[in-house]
């Protein structure tokens, strides 16, 4: 390239790997000009051909610069389009790394709802086993019920055929209390104190240890020390001691000669 001054400026020798093939694109013409020259070499004559060699050894000024200035400008845009294509290569990379960046956290996004859907799934499966095991309690605690309710109504039959028995038992002791006061009066009527005494005797008998069957008695003939006595043992067979001891005393108070009345008295006394 031309110099203000007029003096040649060097070229800067820097290599690129467009460079030749846009020097060879813009020197193409050149060589299929020489091609014609050379085609045109062969129908000159000797005198020709020497002219025109000649004229070709001796270039003129002129066309060097020009040539040298063509192949700088050509230099200057393939460093330009180097430089463009370089800088596009740099956005070319730096949105393939932008775009490498958003997979890794898409792909870092994926992996943790990945794992968030494999905890529901787990949970998923915990809740449906805790239902499940929800459910067989619950036919468990249905069954009890069931069986629950069936004894309580068992039990209610039971309780109401027992009511009625309780209350035809009322009924019959009722009866029998109404007939036993007549039985006493009949008694008391036909054959006095000693009648009822006797009545209770034999009842005490088939009942031994029936106490109020005693007081009875007693209430008709306080002073009967057998009574008393009797009194005293059905006393003991039921672990009453303080009350047999009173009423075997009591016995010793009208039969204070009767051995059997001291020897109860004295083993009850052990006890």
């Amino acid at each position: 390239m031309q110099h203000p001054d007029g003096a040649m400026q060097p070229v800067a020798n820097t290599y690129d790997p467009i460079t030749p093939q846009i020097i060879a694109e813009v020197l193409e013409p050149l060589h299929q000009e020489a091609s014609t020259n050379n085609s045109l070499v062969t129908t000159q004559t000797p005198s020709s051909m020497a002219t025109t060699q000649h004229q070709k050894t001796q270039p003129t000024k002129t066309e060097t610069e020009e040539y040298q200035e063509s192949l700088q400008y050509i230099q200057e845009q393939a460093q330009k389009d180097n430089e463009q294509l370089r800088a596009h290569l740099e956005e070319v990379k730096t949105e393939l790394q932008n775009a490498q960046s958003e997979l890794q956290t898409s792909k870092t996004e994926l992996q943790n709802t990945q794992s968030e859907l494999q905890a529901s799934q787990t949970e998923l499966a915990q809740s449906q086993s805790e239902l499940k095991t929800s459910k067989t309690q619950l036919a468990k605690h249905n069954s009890d019920l069931q069986y629950t309710q069936t004894q309580f109504s068992q039990s209610q039959f039971q309780l109401q055929q027992t009511q009625t028995k309780l209350t035809k038992s009322q009924s019959q002791l009722q009866t029998t209390q109404t007939e036993l006061v007549q039985l006493k009066t009949y008694l008391q009527q036909t054959q006095g104190e000693e009648g009822l005494i006797n009545y209770y005797r034999s009842c005490i008998a088939s009942n031994p240890d029936d106490i109020e069957l005693y007081h009875q008695a007693l209430t008709i003939k306080p002073d009967d020390g057998q009574i008393h006595l009797q009194l005293g043992n059905a006393l003991v067979r039921q672990n009453r001691f303080c009350d047999a001891i009173v009423s075997y005393q009591t016995a010793l108070q009208f039969y204070p000669e009767n051995f059997e009345i001291y020897l109860e008295l004295a083993k009850t006394f052990e006890k």
